[in-house]
């Protein structure tokens, strides 16, 4: 099993401008989407024992399927479809 990437030394004004940049790719309520997602995703990594990251390709799909049982509503069904995005 491959280790997670250890995140570089880079000078502030490198790290500011990568943070901007992030910041201003999506908007707030995507952001939103994808932070819930994200912690719903960790949540049953925890419950089910799994590493969130680095995440096993059966363990992502794992969660989407189940994800994909929860679909009852458009709201859903657009919340899922960023995650995809």
């Amino acid at each position: 099993m491959g280790t997670a990437a250890v995140f570089p030394d880079l000078p502030d004004d490198v790290a500011a401008r990568i943070g901007r940049s992030m910041e201003s790719a999506r908007s707030d309520g995507t952001r939103r989407a994808y932070e819930s997602a994200w912690r719903r995703f960790e949540h049953r990594c925890t419950a089910h024992d799994h590493s969130s990251l680095p995440a096993h390709p059966a363990t992502v799909a794992a969660y989407l399927v189940a994800a994909a049982d929860t679909l009852t509503s458009r709201n859903n069904l657009r919340a899922f479809r960023l995650l995809r995005s």
